[in-house]
């Protein structure tokens, strides 16, 4: 259940859907100059590369897209909140999958690209998954305190 937007309390900085935006910008960023057909892993093949771009954006989009959907929920009820929790837990699960694949890249193109700007992603995203670890640990204490219909 989405809440009043006369009800909703103004954050300055939601800090982890803003960490997520950056995640999603740097690594637009990066890809687009090292996947690009004539970046520096062009020797891999376009469809190849096109195929990994597309999985490694797709994972920043679903870090983004799962928090902005959590964070539109107001916790009234106890379903709102299985909602929200779950859509933290999908965005956790997206933070690992792209983590993942960001230290594949780091491990086998090191070589090849400048791989420091990935491990400064990767640090951004284990920041990330604090953060979101953070949230799910507020939500289940708001829950708890039993305020849900």
């Amino acid at each position: 259940m989405a809440m009043v937007k006369s009800k909703r309390v103004q954050s300055e900085h939601f800090r982890v859907l803003e960490c997520a935006r950056n995640i999603r910008i740097e690594l637009w960023r990066y890809i687009l100059h090292d996947f690009d057909k004539d970046g520096a892993l062009a020797f891999m093949g376009e469809s190849f590369l096109a195929d990994e771009r597309h999985e490694l954006l797709n994972d920043a989009r679903e870090i983004h897209t799962y928090i902005r959907a959590a964070n539109s929920i107001y916790m009234a009820t106890v379903e709102d909140y299985r909602t929200r929790r779950n859509f933290i837990g999908l965005a956790l699960a997206a933070c690992s999958r792209l983590s993942g694949e960001i230290d594949i890249i780091a491990e086998i193109f090191e070589k090849k690209i400048n791989v420091t700007k990935y491990i400064r992603i990767a640090g951004s995203i284990h920041e990330e998954t604090n953060m979101l670890k953070g949230w799910r640990k507020q939500t289940d204490d708001l829950y708890k305190k039993g305020n849900l219909i």
